[in-house]
């Protein structure tokens, strides 16, 4: 039976994707928060990114391709209230220690393909995530759902910033580091990306 409820979503989803279109990112409505840890301790800081711009391609129930690029400059911190302590952590993400911005002002993902699946999400995502120059291949799950004329897509994806030479606070960069001052070496984005068809799409289709 729940196979039966899983197959049955999975069919509902795909279908209303089904048609060949392309999409174009709502940057106000898109929503980008990022999550750091530390290992020993109970301690983590979360924010936000902005998306610079996006597009994305749909053809029989698969998103086919995409390309997404990042405002790192627009990086932020919500959990620090004080205005002097935020302004430092957001000014030590800003720094070379971790998304060195003035010298990689964005980053970018290209999506390659993805596939249907009944569990975790309605989509394994596939794609090329670009952080400080580094190029490296990524997959996650998301939901990709089409209703009341735009098409959102949910996820939450886990990042391992030592591939992409974020290098403050990792064990396996610096030897001797200890309790509060090592830093999980993964980060966690999770998105809510919300579309429209392109005008151009849409005229094609008519």
């Amino acid at each position: 039976m729940r196979l039966f409820l899983s197959l049955s979503a999975l069919f509902i989803s795909t279908s209303v994707l089904a048609s060949g279109s392309s999409y174009q990112a709502d940057l106000k409505s898109t929503e980008i928060q990022w999550i750091g840890k530390k290992v020993f301790v109970k301690s983590e800081h979360n924010g936000t990114i902005s998306l610079k711009s996006g597009s994305f391609e749909i053809a029989d129930g698969k998103i086919t391709k995409g390309d997404f690029v990042i405002d790192m400059k627009a990086i932020s911190v919500v959990d620090i209230k004080d205005p002097t302590d935020n302004a430092k952590l957001k000014g030590h993400l800003e720094s070379p220690d971790f998304f060195a911005v003035t010298e990689f002002p964005e980053a970018r993902f290209v999506i390659t393909g993805s596939k249907p699946i009944t569990s975790g999400g309605t989509h394994e995502i596939t794609g090329d995530l670009t952080i400080k120059g580094k190029t490296e291949k990524i997959q996650f799950p998301a939901t990709v759902k089409a209703e009341g004329g735009k098409t959102t897509m949910t996820a939450k994806i886990p990042v391992d910033r030592t591939k992409f030479h974020v290098k403050f606070g990792s064990p396996k960069f610096f030897e001797n580091l200890v309790g509060d001052r090592i830093i999980s070496d993964t980060f966690d984005i999770s998105l809510r990306l919300v579309a429209s068809e392109s005008k151009t799409s849409t005229k094609k289709t008519k």
